[in-house]
Parts: C-alpha cells; structure tokens; sequence
C-alpha cells in the first residue's frame, strides 16, 4: 500500500512540474508576443545603435567598423526582455497590454513613449481628448503602470543597463 502511495505521489509531482513547465512556456510566448507588439526590442536596438553612433562621433569610426558595430544579438535583446516581462507580469495583465497596444490609442501611446527617449516626435498633447483619457485609463491598470508609468520595457535601469552593455560589447567585439 504504502509503494502505491508513493508512486502517486511521484505522479502528482511529475503533473506538477509538467503543468508548470507548461505554464511557464505559455507566459514566455505571451511575453515575446508583448514585446514584439510593443516594440520594444527595436527600440533598444535604436537606442542601442544611437549610443554607438554618439561614441563613433568622438573616435572617428570607419565604416567597416561601423557595420560591425550594428551587429547585434536579436535573440539576446528578446531573451533579457521577456524575462523582465514574464517576471513583472501576469499572462493576464500582458494579454491586456497586448491588446491595448495593437488599438489605435495604444499605438499613438506607444509613439508618445518613443518620444520620451528622443526616437519620435508626438507627445500627449497632440492627441484628442478621447485618446488621452484613454491612454490615462490604461497607466490605473498594473500593466500600464509597470509598461508606460516604470517603464519596464522601454527605459528601465536594466534596460537601460543592456543597451549601455550591449554598445560596449560591440565596441570590444569590434576593436581590431
């Protein structure tokens, strides 16, 4: 009796570690679908990139040097980022997001947000009264607050800390 008890077990913990691997898996692809509505992984590429150009201005960069320099890691960038989002969020609150910003509203927010980093040029006040009330709308929920109000994705200090690490990289991965 006692060894069935203990398959059953064996059982329930292997259902468990399955479900939550499942679970797991479906909050990464919620995560990536996230960002890539966002945005965001081409945006740190931009900022990234605006980062070298800066530097490049200064040293006299060359242009094969230049094309090695924009060289980056894709995979790196997305894989960083959706550990940040899966981390911060629920699959619920990123299912809002997702939403949100594939709607009008949430794509002109997206451009206002671009322009907090130079990267664009609309601001809030150029929008409807409509649009802005429903942009405030959406920072009261807590994917609005951790996505526009922190940042999380766009202009966090880790984010801020991989593209500072990743121009670096480049530099050193790219010095003769």
């Amino acid at each position: 009796m006692a060894a069935w008890r203990s398959l059953g077990v064996l059982w329930l913990v292997v259902g468990i570690e399955i479900a939550s691997a499942q679970a797991s898996q479906e909050s990464r692809a919620l995560a990536e679908e996230l960002i890539r509505t966002m945005k965001a992984d081409d945006q740190i590429l931009e900022l990234a990139e605006k980062q070298i150009l800066s530097r490049c201005r200064s040293e006299k960069c060359d242009d094969e040097l230049r094309q090695c320099l924009f060289k980056f890691d894709r995979d790196e960038f997305m894989g960083t980022l959706v550990y940040f989002t899966a981390r911060e969020l629920t699959p619920a609150e990123m299912q809002a997001a997702i939403s949100y910003f594939r709607s009008e509203v949430g794509d002109k927010h997206r451009q206002i947000m671009r322009t907090e980093l130079g990267l664009a040029k609309p601001t809030l006040t150029d929008q409807t009264p409509e649009a802005r009330a429903a942009m405030l709308a959406f920072l009261d929920t807590p994917a609005g607050y951790r996505l526009v109000t922190r940042a999380l994705l766009t202009n966090s200090d880790k984010v801020r800390d991989m593209i500072r690490s990743q121009a670096r990289g480049a530099f050193y991965r790219c010095q003769p």
